[in-house]
């Protein structure tokens, strides 16, 4: 296995704040990369495990917490549910 070393910059958070302001996109964030990038793995039927090792989340819980549906993800259940009146 080949090991490689990988140097983040100094306060990489403000670093990615400063990148978005200057793309006027100050609404951004990295997390929101992050969301982006697990979404697109799992929509792309890339299983969990190999998007966990892409994101190093070394935890289910928390890479479930960066999953987000889009309406179009749940179109299919939402005619499943009856609401009492």
């Amino acid at each position: 296995k080949q090991k490689f070393t990988v140097e983040f910059p100094f306060q990489p958070s403000r670093r990615w704040q400063q990148f978005f302001a200057k793309l006027k996109m100050p609404h951004l964030c990295f997390h929101c990369l992050r969301v982006t990038y697990v979404n697109r793995l799992r929509r792309a039927g890339v299983r969990r495990e190999a998007a966990m090792r892409l994101v190093n989340h070394a935890s289910e819980l928390i890479h479930k917490i960066y999953q987000r549906e889009k309406v179009e993800d749940v179109a299919q259940w939402r005619d499943v549910v009856q609401f009492a009146v």
